[in-house]
């Protein structure tokens, strides 16, 4: 009979995180429609964006993403944008850049070659949007493997006011860490939005935490601010634009 009860107690623990998970995928999903429909009003008015051929889903960004790139790029205006990965935000960004934001200095860090061709045979960049090839390589941060670009600091300036972290490819602990490296070289007047894909995996979660107590430690004040869909995105800015936290 103990043994029966067990099993009718573990089968009711099986059903009733089985039941959590369905309750959080739908609730996930509700948000991305809502997102969806925010985005689209956001870019309502400007005809070359809302023509503008984009793909969410899947691997690339999702709605939750493109609408708080879009406010950030239509609000804040930043001169200097670096953006980890060659994707869909690529053509967003860079579509701003040819019709708004025409001074400023878009940089991409991809490291796949053929991804690059095959991009731009269906994409024309900005002028001022500039693709930067890096290898990948795996390094061991705290005996932990993850993926990093290859000699990253030596193709690139410190100095951005956005950074976009979407790339490499995630790796299940301290993903997506060059921006650790990055930050080392911030000094403690650096103004900056630094906006975090995919933020709901652990990877990038413990990248995020490295990343806070380099800043705290800088004495750099900072706010956060998440923006949930099928995927998170998490915000850190200094005082200047904090009001991105709560868009």
């Amino acid at each position: 009979m103990i043994a029966k009860i067990k099993k009718l107690y573990y089968e009711l623990l099986r059903l009733a995180k089985s039941n959590n998970k369905l309750i959080d995928l739908t609730h996930n999903h509700s948000n991305e429609l809502l997102w969806a429909d925010i985005f689209h009003d956001t870019i309502r008015g400007r005809s070359w964006l809302e023509n503008l051929s984009i793909s969410p889903g899947r691997m690339a960004c999702n709605y939750s993403f493109l609408f708080l790139l879009s406010k950030i790029l239509i609000t804040c205006k930043p001169k200097r944008i670096i953006e980890f990965g060659l994707g869909e935000s690529s053509k967003l960004i860079s579509s701003f850049v040819l019709n708004e934001l025409t001074d400023t200095q878009h940089h991409i860090i991809e490291h796949d070659p053929e991804w690059i061709s095959f991009f731009s045979e269906n994409f024309t960049l900005s002028k001022n949007s500039k693709i930067i090839q890096r290898d990948l390589v795996i390094k061991n941060g705290n005996e932990l493997p993850h993926y990093s670009y290859d000699n990253l600091l030596e193709k690139i300036v410190i100095d951005y006011d956005l950074y976009i972290i979407d790339g490499p490819f995630g790796s299940k602990e301290n993903s997506r860490n060059d921006i650790i490296k990055i930050a080392e070289q911030f000094k403690k007047e650096s103004q900056f939005i630094v906006v975090f894909d995919d933020y709901h995996r652990l990877g990038e979660k413990q990248t995020v935490l490295e990343f806070k107590k380099i800043l705290e430690k800088m004495g750099i004040v900072y706010y956060t601010g998440l923006y949930s869909g099928d995927k998170d995105q998490l915000i850190i800015t200094t005082p200047n634009y904090r009001f991105v936290t709560t868009m």
